[in-house]
């Protein structure tokens, strides 16, 4: 939405909304991409069928036709819309199974969010910053009752503890339940992955901008289903780590040392690696580093010199290997 050369964009549904809310992370706008690329071929078919069907309707009524035809069989035909649909379906394929496997991958994550679902809440857990399990960061997030939501907050959406994750950073969500099969959606992150009870689904996340998201519950899960609304208030890493540092205080958890960290940055030469061995070499190092700016470490020099050249994300590795390699 453009007003006045400002961008306002739209992370919570609307009234009446028939459109995608807008995308804050490289998987929802890969989704949304995809659709709009096959809602092209659905247009296409439904104005040929609705063509042949008129047709057929207007050139072979009763009146105009009044002995019919007695072929029922045509090869060449058949063949056409045997093959013609065959096509299309592959041209499909092929993008959605790389979105699929690609919204499998987890990419050397630097914060890990466990997720349960209850009837009807939602628990959250931060256990990057413990060295126990009494130390993690835990807290129930429940809906805000119409009666004392606060003048601009969102009916059914507001809820009384939200997610704060950091902007530009690899997630690692996991997702069980306690009770029932839940499912823990946000449409502008392009998330959607079941709790079931006994289970622990892992998925990624990757927010490439700063908002505050709204979801709710998507698996029909009892009587109050539809009062499990889910809010992600993506912030900078700066702001996150702040955060990470208040929890850990009224938990009466013990801060990281702030003493340096040794990170071996040292880089093989380009003669005796592939490309594939050499992206795994940064992955690794720049996940080490991400994990320790997150958990308020100071890095050394050597780690210092090195986030320029791996670069705030990982995608700009690739840039850097292409450059140096080819």
């Amino acid at each position: 939405m453009f007003f006045f050369n400002r961008t306002t964009f739209l992370d919570a549904p609307e009234a009446w909304g028939w459109m995608f809310q807008d995308a804050a992370s490289p998987t929802a706008r890969a989704i949304q991409d995809l659709h709009h690329d096959i809602f092209f071929f659905i247009l296409v078919i439904m104005i040929f069928v609705f063509w042949m069907i008129f047709r057929t309707m207007w050139f072979f009524r009763a009146s105009a036709n009044p002995k019919p035809s007695m072929i029922v069989h045509g090869m060449t035909l058949e063949i056409v819309w045997t093959v013609v649909p065959s096509i299309i379906l592959l041209i499909i394929a092929y993008p959605s199974f790389a979105l699929l496997y690609s919204m499998d991958e987890i990419v050397h994550p630097a914060v890990t969010l466990k997720i349960v679902g209850n009837q009807w809440y939602w628990s959250y857990e931060y256990s990057d910053y413990c060295t126990t399990d009494e130390d993690s960061i835990t807290f129930d997030s429940y809906l805000i009752p119409e009666d004392d939501l606060e003048p601009g907050q969102l009916r059914l959406l507001e809820v009384t503890n939200r997610v704060i994750l950091p902007v530009n950073t690899h997630i690692r969500l996991l997702i069980t339940a306690r009770d029932v099969i839940h499912c823990w959606s946000v449409p502008s992150l392009g998330i959607k992955c079941d709790g079931v009870p006994g289970r622990l689904n892992q998925t990624s996340l990757y927010i490439d901008r700063q908002g505050l998201f709204y979801g709710q519950c998507s698996e029909i899960c009892g009587a109050h289903h539809g009062f499990m609304p889910i809010a992600v208030e993506a912030v900078s890493e700066k702001e996150y780590l702040h955060w990470i540092r208040e929890q850990i205080v009224e938990n009466g958890g013990v801060l990281p040392s702030l003493e340096t960290e040794e990170v071996n940055v040292t880089l093989p030469t380009f003669e005796t690696w592939t490309t594939t061995e050499l992206l795994d070499i940064l992955s690794d190092v720049h996940s080490k580093i991400k994990q320790a700016k997150l958990k308020g470490i100071i890095l050394n020099e050597n780690a210092k010199q090195f986030i320029p050249v791996v670069g705030k994300e990982l995608y700009n590795v690739n840039a850097y290997l292409d450059k140096e390699l080819n």
